[in-house]
């Protein structure tokens, strides 16, 4: 984002520093304030105060280099310099330099002027080591001396990867560019294995095509649509069946006669008896992983359980496989008791297996409750409803055979995929609406709870590489859709998503006991780490790889806590349907006692590189659950077009008890000098909030 300055702090909010923390050895500097008896004095060190017992007597409003000589029980401080009232930043620098006896050049007077304008404690030992980063670096010198001061602040080891990590973590562009740069270089590496080049394309991929589940989903609706018409050429049709196979939505066998019918009978009929099987055999033999994988499977495919109910159980069986003890075990009992009180009735694609599997004799009452399902499914139209229920009439004049129950069950799967694929594509971004919806249309196929979203984004992916015409013109019409009926639902998938893929907390679920292992190899980071070690890839590769890296820890590095009041920055790299931007995310707000957050203050800022209105940020700060928007762009008449938006954005807000202020539009405020970015928290009549500058 090219912007020379802009100020978005608001009058009220006084900047507060970090608590200077001293060690042994460090040299900072400090005016005097207040003498004391015995050489006590109190010394003003940036912003903070603090007290200090001196070796030597000295006068108040002085100002000097101190070394720190001892910090407990009370800090202990040695002059290391004349008072410096009268002297300019260069001179403070020479004296401090010759007084600590280090080298005279050029990069240690640009570090030891820099530390000193911030208020940096530094020891001999640091400013050493900073000499021989800051000379070793291709950083422009301006970034690593900021960069360096804030590798003090934040204590990290002083070195160029650190170095890196900041300067990349600060940036508010070019995340988008360097996964660019690293697919490029991946795809060009001759030295990289198969397994590996394709892992590391496929989470790159990944992050292309944010909303996979959803753009599967819509294809595969389209898709049944096409097969079931029939308007649709035999060619088209088959190139279908074939992309749908090779993604894993319909078996190898399907075909033009059974691409449908095979799967009836594929739904489990009845997953809560499968459940508490899953659970006695778990309950007699805590011990046995095949016990435990079957009560796990159970679990995830029973489309009956919310996702509640689901985490209660996997998180007391995830106990048991720690240490199966009967309290344990007893636990999970618990759970799994409570969570089938309240599971949902039998879908009716469920109740179509039971139909299939029952006997002519016993057909009646499963018709009926088949029926029951039906009327009661609010995601069906009345039309479908009233042909299900005439295909049922119909086939209660008739004597029931074995043929005619396989004839019905395939006439009413086939009204309910038609409904289904329809309702669909109308609601991608209705989260529970279309959830439901999806399950129950790939349950009609067959396809298992579990592997449902694994399976439409694997749709989504081979239609990607997928050259064929009829491909791509289904991709194109899909993703063109999808732009129309995009809303805050799908921009907030279009971020989870991004940020899971990218595995930016990889480290810190790695540590979680509970983290399912196998799918976090399958975000990037930890790909690019093992490329690290592989000594065969090209040197560019894995440098590309470490930028990356580096950009990834950064951001951790810089988000951080001062006391109860707490700072988030994510760079979040956006694709979407072929347009990319950079979106930066700074957090900040404070800690409840009981280590939650705060809902009711915060502030967020958005800096956004948009197609349309380019250069933008969006300033939301909450206070007291009063939220007021202001959005700074150089666009003429923006505010016409925001107002309509207003409403909705209102509603929104409502239905989390939030109320909203005011949306402002401002234009930047630009400044000839250049206003470097600052990374600290501030307050507002005690709660968060954020001073930067761009």
């Amino acid at each position: 984002m090219n912007l020379t300055g802009v100020n978005v702090q608001q009058s009220q909010m006084q900047t507060t520093q970090q608590a200077v923390v001293v060690k042994e050895g460090q040299v900072l500097h400090g005016t005097i304030t207040k003498l004391y008896p015995d050489q006590k004095v109190e010394i003003q060190v940036g912003n903070q105060k603090m007290m200090a017992q001196l070796e030597t007597p000295l006068k108040a409003g002085d100002a000097h280099f101190f070394q720190v000589t001892v910090i407990s029980p009370n800090l202990s401080l040695k002059v290391v310099s004349g008072p410096l009232t009268s002297q300019s930043a260069s001179q403070q620098a020479l004296q401090l330099i010759n007084s600590m006896d280090l080298p005279d050049s050029k990069e240690m007077q640009q570090i030891v002027k820099q530390f000193l304008k911030n208020d940096v404690p530094m020891s001999r030992e640091q400013l050493i080591q900073a000499e021989q980063v800051l000379r070793a670096t291709t950083i422009p010198t301006t970034q690593a001396l900021d960069a360096l001061s804030k590798i003090v602040q934040l204590k990290l080891p002083m070195t160029e990867s650190s170095l890196q990590a900041i300067v990349q973590g600060g940036a508010k562009t070019g995340f988008q560019a360097a996964l660019n740069n690293l697919q490029q270089l991946i795809q060009n590496d001759a030295t990289l294995s198969t397994t590996l080049k394709d892992t590391l394309l496929n989470s790159l991929l990944r992050l292309e095509k944010p909303l996979a589940i959803e753009t599967g989903s819509i294809m595969l609706a389209k898709m049944l649509d096409s097969l079931i018409s029939t308007a649709t050429n035999a060619s088209t049709k088959q190139a279908m069946l074939s992309m749908l196979r090779q993604a894993g939505v319909l078996p190898q066998n399907a075909n033009m006669m059974n691409f449908l019918s095979g799967a009836l009978g594929k739904v489990d009929a009845n997953p809560t008896q499968t459940l508490q099987n899953a659970l006695q055999l778990v309950q007699q033999s805590p011990q046995n992983v095949e016990a435990r994988i079957g009560l796990q499977q159970a679990v995830l495919n029973h489309t009956g359980l919310n996702t509640a109910s689901k985490e209660a159980i996997i998180t007391a069986l995830n106990r048991v496989q720690i240490s199966p003890t009967n309290t344990y075990t007893a636990q999970l009992n618990t759970a799994t008791t409570n969570a089938m009180k309240t599971a949902d009735s039998l879908t009716p694609a469920q109740l179509l297996t039971a139909v299939v599997q029952t006997k002519s004799t016993n057909i009646a009452p499963v018709l009926t409750q088949l029926t029951q399902s039906v009327n009661q499914d609010t995601q069906l139209s009345v039309a479908t409803k009233e042909a299900i229920q005439t295909l049922v009439q119909k086939f209660n004049t008739t004597p029931a055979t074995a043929q005619s129950i396989q004839n019905l069950a395939k006439l009413v799967q086939q009204e309910l995929v038609k409904d289904y694929s329809g309702q669909l594509q109308q609601q991608p971004f209705q989260q529970n609406a279309s959830q439901q919806t999806k399950t129950q249309l790939m349950q009609l196929l067959g396809v298992q709870p579990k592997l449902m979203d694994e399976a439409l984004e694997a749709l989504t992916y081979q239609t990607t590489k997928n050259v064929n015409a009829t491909a791509q013109q289904l991709l194109q019409n899909t993703e063109l859709q999808l732009q129309q009926q995009l809303n805050g639902k799908a921009f907030e998938t279009i971020l989870r998503h991004t940020l899971q893929n990218l595995g930016l907390n990889y480290e810190a679920n790695l540590n979680n006991k509970e983290t399912n292992l196998e799918q976090l190899q399958q975000q990037l980071k930890p790909q690019l780490m093992a490329l690290l070690q592989d000594e065969s890839a090209h040197s560019a590769t894995r440098q590309a790889a470490e930028n990356i890296i580096s950009r990834m820890n950064g951001m951790h590095f810089l988000s951080g806590e001062n006391g109860p009041q707490h700072q988030l920055i994510m760079q979040v790299p956006l694709e979407l349907f072929g347009r990319q931007t950079d979106a930066t995310l700074q957090w900040n707000g404070r800690m409840k006692k009981n280590g939650k957050i705060d809902t009711d203050y915060a502030r967020v800022m958005f800096y956004l590189d948009l197609a349309s209105l380019e250069e933008t940020i969006i300033d939301m700060q909450v206070q007291s659950r009063v939220v007021t928007v202001t959005v700074y762009n150089e666009k003429q008449d923006l505010a016409l077009f925001a107002e309509p938006l207003r409403e909705s954005l209102e509603k929104g807000l409502q239905t989390h008890d939030y109320k909203l202020s005011g949306v402002l539009i401002k234009s930047f405020e630009r400044v000839e000098k250049e206003v470097k970015p600052i990374f600290h928290a501030t307050t507002t009549n005690g709660e968060g909030g954020v001073d930067l500058r761009i």
